[in-house]
């Protein structure tokens, strides 16, 4: 995990890919999902806690997807992993 506090639309977009592009069982149910997500917001909350030094308290976690199919493009820009000049360049095309 990182040491800031990423945004649950960020974990929202990262679970929705792990479903759509089948990097998690096929008959996960959004319950599961539901649950991975709050793992991923308060482990991330306890990273930057311990790093940081900081005593902040995990706010509640709801998941948030849609049955739209993502863009790779998108799920590289939520991922941290695609650089926003890249992105940008991408659309140009």
């Amino acid at each position: 995990m990182s040491v800031f506090v990423v945004s649950p639309g960020h974990i929202d977009v990262l679970l929705h890919a792990l479903s759509q592009y089948g990097i998690v069982a096929p008959d996960l149910d959004v319950e599961s999902l539901r649950a991975l997500g709050e793992n991923l917001w308060h482990e991330n909350f306890v990273s930057f806690n311990a790093c940081g030094g900081e005593n902040v308290e995990v706010p509640h976690y709801e998941l948030r997807t849609t049955d739209a199919t993502l863009d790779p493009l998108a799920v590289l820009s939520a991922s941290g992993l695609l650089h926003p000049a890249v992105l940008r360049a991408s659309r140009m095309v």
